[in-house]
């Protein structure tokens, strides 16, 4: 069986068409809109933590960077990244009494 007769069979038994199946294939081949954005916010995540001598977390980069409503998707970036804030120390003072 040549590799074109597969791509008929197959499409076939699925119900796709075979144009159909070679748009989805070239389609695979670029990136998407999202995966381009997410390139392009990676880079700007590493830029914008680097220049905050690595002290911003997610809440205060997703503000410095202009997109506060996406502080999950950046925290997500930045452990994808290895991207860590140093936790702050909670200093507990003794209470009057």
């Amino acid at each position: 069986m040549s590799g074109q007769s597969k791509v008929a069979w197959l499409c076939e038994a699925l119900l796709v068409s075979r144009s159909g199946y070679y748009d989805w294939v070239e389609r695979r081949r670029q990136p998407g809109p999202r995966q381009l954005e997410t390139t392009h916010l990676r880079a700007r995540i590493r830029e914008e933590f680097a220049r905050s001598h690595q002290t911003y977390g997610s809440p205060r980069l997703a503000h410095a960077l202009g997109c506060p409503g996406r502080r999950n998707r950046i925290a997500r970036l930045m452990r994808a990244e290895r991207l860590f804030a140093p936790a702050t120390l909670q200093i507990s003072r003794p209470h009057d009494r």
